[in-house]
């Protein structure tokens, strides 16, 4: 219902997540790497790994709210009482009701409130052991990116990288949710988002407030 911050980490939770991660990590590795979505959870990480590095793959927030919409694990149609994201903070439960309680409005709140948890945890660990990497650059330059990343958190380029990037092409769907949502859902993503937007570089679509 909120994000993992470093002060939740226990006795007993640090004991369980080194002893899975052991289990999962033979102890001839000297680094693991592994994916989370949702929450950052970057404050609780460090707490119990303090020479985590940590990488923010970011996504224009129309894209992830289209995204959301469309898997099956989504609790958002359940309502803001029954999804994982615990009660809406008021200012966004009166832009959901003011959207006629909208899904759409909801998975793009849902973005603005990942955000801010980032953002918030970004004060949780020391300079450079956070980057951010775009989505539509990494499918526009993926060796690049790639190597950006396989450089931030400090392993060695592998020939394996270059066969994977060769077999597995990447193509950017960021504009999908103009033709996924419609044009009256498209303009309320876009209004949801129109201050958030700008703020990570992305521009948003010309469109009056939603009465």
């Amino acid at each position: 219902m909120r994000d993992l911050v470093r002060t939740d980490m226990t006795a007993h939770a640090a004991g369980e997540i080194r002893s899975r991660l052991l289990a999962i990590a033979p102890g001839n590795r000297t680094a693991l790497v592994i994916k989370i979505t949702g929450w950052p959870r970057i404050g609780f990480l460090s707490e119990l790994f303090p020479e985590a590095r940590f990488v923010h793959l970011m996504r224009d927030g129309r894209a992830v709210a289209n995204s959301l919409l469309q898997v099956p694990w989504w609790h958002g149609w359940k309502g803001p009482a029954n999804w994982r994201f615990g009660p809406l903070p008021a200012v966004y439960e009166s832009e959901w009701l003011a959207h006629g309680q909208s899904f759409v409005a909801l998975a793009a709140i849902e973005w603005k409130l990942v955000m801010e948890a980032l953002e918030d945890s970004r004060a949780e660990v020391a300079d450079g052991r956070l980057i951010d990497v775009r989505y539509e650059d990494l499918c526009a330059d993926d060796e690049r990116s790639m190597r950006a990343i396989i450089n931030h958190i400090g392993l060695d380029w592998a020939q394996e990288l270059d066969d994977a990037l060769l077999r597995f092409p990447l193509k950017t769907r960021n504009d999908r949710w103009r033709h996924d949502l419609g044009t009256r859902n498209a303009a309320i993503v876009n209004d949801v988002l129109r201050h958030e937007l700008p703020r990570y570089g992305y521009t948003p679509d010309a469109c009056r407030p939603i009465d």
